[in-house]
């Protein structure tokens, strides 16, 4: 498989904290935190203007949202996620 996905639920069996794993490839050399997202578009286009770049432009995860891979102005990777509405 391409990647694993892997959610949890609260107490209530609701959604709670996911993640998932994939193959290693050039934007993704380990673990990487992400940041919600209301608008993907308006948060890149923040990130470029702050001096940032993109890794990996917005990619769906089908059924679950959008994510983009960011380096920010000293190297470090973030990562973005936008829920699916």
């Amino acid at each position: 498989m391409e990647y694993y996905w892997i959610m949890t639920t609260d107490e209530e069996g609701g959604p709670a904290l996911g993640g998932g794993m994939g193959n290693k490839n050039e934007w993704d050399t380990g673990m990487m935190n992400y940041v919600g997202a209301s608008s993907m578009g308006e948060a890149v286009a923040k990130l470029i203007g702050l001096g940032g770049k993109v890794a990996l432009p917005r990619t769906e995860m089908p059924g679950y949202g959008f994510l983009t891979v960011c380096i920010d102005t000293e190297g470090n990777r973030l990562g973005l996620w936008e829920i699916a509405h």
